[in-house]
């Protein structure tokens, strides 16, 4: 029976749920400001807090990544952190 390759699976997977991860706490900004619009203030603040939460659990997660693995998505937490603010501070 043939073995597939799964080299590097290891890696890509926590990379791709790190991604995922970033395109959720965006999108939970963008509703957030969204929701500022709208003068709903207090749903605007928690998606800004579920964000937050799910911007500390990357970081958590890149902890465990070495300096090469998570220099890519350092920005990207700059990036976020700054978003979210943002967003905080138009409210």
């Amino acid at each position: 029976m043939p073995q597939r390759d799964t080299s590097g699976i290891g890696e890509r997977v926590p990379r791709e749920l790190i991604e995922a991860d970033f395109s959720v706490a965006f999108s939970l900004v963008e509703m957030a400001e969204s929701e500022s619009r709208r003068d709903n203030g207090q749903l605007a603040l928690q998606l800004l807090q579920k964000a937050e939460r799910m911007l500390d659990d990357i970081r958590a997660r890149l902890l465990r990544m070495t300096a090469s693995q998570k220099e890519e998505f350092e920005p990207r937490c700059t990036e976020l952190g700054e978003a979210i603010e943002l967003v905080k501070n138009r409210s």
